[in-house]
């Protein structure tokens, strides 16, 4: 009977020696059981997060669309600059048209173009030939020599006036050439020759024409000057005074 009272005595010393310690690892299983929870939550938690905040991705499209907007509003103002040039090229384009209409009357005896020149002949026989840039003087139907556009009425044009700057093709051939009756040219120096080469009978038979001052033609590239004045005849005073012959081969 002792023995056994001693061992349940014993047992109970026992017991409430090692209950501290049970204890204490029960309580830091329970806390690390806890703090693993925990951190799987947070890590679940972390997962389930989207890789970029609503902030972010508002911040985002607002510049993206920021953006977008102001790359349409360059380019619709390149369409609205481009469209207003040709709006006014046109209306310049119409306004020139309208001038040279204007200028051409019922009275006139002839009119056309020469490249991009009007010309006219008004009832009082004067040539007027506006700005623009000539052609090459056309050749006539048989092909061997070439006349001005205004050459069928040569017998009516009694004096030439150029209106305003013209540039001159590589042949000024017989531009003027067989108008007899021609006292006066006015605005000669309107024409820039820079780069003609043939000059053939442009004043040929210029037989009323009594004095020219050519001293405005730059002729340095200038090759052919046959006849350039044959049949001038009444011709009292040329000034070409500063003109470059070095290029010319024919002179006769």
């Amino acid at each position: 009977m002792k023995k056994i009272t001693c061992g349940f005595v014993l047992s109970t010393m026992l017991l409430g020696t090692l209950s501290p310690t049970i204890r204490v690892i029960s309580e830091t299983s329970s806390v690390i059981t806890k703090e693993t929870s925990t951190i799987e939550s947070s890590q679940s938690t972390n997962n389930s997060l989207p890789q970029s905040s609503p902030l972010s991705t508002t911040y985002n499209s607002t510049i993206s669309d920021s953006t977008t907007n102001e790359n349409q509003v360059l380019h619709q103002s390149k369409e609205d600059t481009q469209k207003e040039l040709l709006t006014t090229t046109a209306q310049a384009q119409r306004d020139t048209n309208t001038l040279s209409e204007e200028s051409i009357t019922s009275d006139d005896i002839a009119s056309g173009t020469f490249g991009t020149s009007v010309w006219r002949i008004d009832s009082n026989g004067t040539l007027y030939i506006g700005a623009g840039e000539f052609s090459d003087t056309p050749l006539n139907p048989n092909g061997s020599t070439s006349s001005s556009p205004w050459f069928q009425w040569r017998s009516q044009i009694k004096s030439i006036h150029l209106d305003g700057p013209i540039i001159a093709s590589d042949s000024l051939n017989n531009l003027f050439d067989y108008l007899s009756n021609v006292t006066d040219i006015e605005g000669i120096e309107q024409l820039d020759t820079s780069k003609t080469t043939k000059m053939q009978r442009v004043f040929g038979g210029c037989s009323s024409l009594a004095s020219l001052d050519l001293t405005s033609w730059d002729v340095s590239k200038v090759v052919d000057i046959f006849s350039l004045f044959n049949g001038a005849t009444n011709m009292q005073s040329l000034n070409v005074s500063n003109w470059d012959t070095s290029s010319m081969t024919n002179i006769t």
